[in-house]
């Protein structure tokens, strides 16, 4: 019968590795050179390495994008970044609704905000505990956003209820624009909500000239 002996090969093997040792010339005591030559060397080195990962991340969001369909020459356009804007390039979404789906994104963005920020006092109340003020500027802001919203939410509504059940249209806009999925069997239903939004934001007229 056979036994199978384990060697130890060596102490600390199993431990927990500290940081990689950097490379470059080192000084008697094992610190790293502070000649300025041997200084500007290390730090030319670590530039080139920020600037390889940097290559291979836009190489590997370029393959991305690709791979959804968009064409290799547009690869590196910013458009090509959403959902919105691959539709946009691929000429299923006109300029017009594409900047009206860009205005609804950061509306909700600001809306998301503002639901999180104190509201005004509503009265006077002398007997509870004075905190920190509510700054008249943010409450306005705050306010300006959520009638954005709700106005832009009206919008779709209205026509929401002139399709009826034939368009899914907010469902459209949450899952294409705001979360950014893409749901292409949402896309004529997007087509509409994006053009009741573009009329309500007045966006043709900005793009007639």
């Amino acid at each position: 019968m056979s036994t199978t002996t384990l060697v130890y090969t060596g102490a600390g093997t199993m431990g927990k590795r500290g940081p990689a040792r950097q490379a470059g010339k080192r000084e008697a005591s094992g610190r790293l050179s502070r000649q300025r030559e041997e200084v500007a060397v290390r730090a030319l080195k670590r530039m080139r390495d920020v600037d390889q990962i940097e290559r291979d991340t836009l190489a590997a969001g370029m393959a991305s994008r690709i791979h959804e369909g968009v064409r290799p020459e547009l690869a590196r356009d910013q458009f090509a970044g959403s959902f919105v804007g691959r539709l946009y390039l691929g000429g299923e979404l006109t300029r017009i609704q594409l900047e009206a789906a860009e205005i609804y994104f950061r509306e909700c963005q600001d809306n998301s905000i503002a639901c999180a920020s104190p509201s005004p006092p509503r009265a006077v109340d002398l007997n509870r505990a004075h905190g920190s003020p509510v700054d008249a500027e943010d409450v306005g802001r705050t306010q300006a956003a959520r009638q954005k919203y709700d106005a832009a939410r009206r919008a779709v509504m209205e026509k929401q209820i002139e399709v009826r059940g034939f368009a899914n249209l907010f469902g459209a806009l949450s899952v294409c624009v705001l979360e950014d999925h893409p749901a292409t069997n949402l896309i004529g239903d997007l087509r509409i909500a994006l053009n009741a939004l573009a009329k309500h934001y007045k966006v043709d007229k900005r793009f007639a000239a």
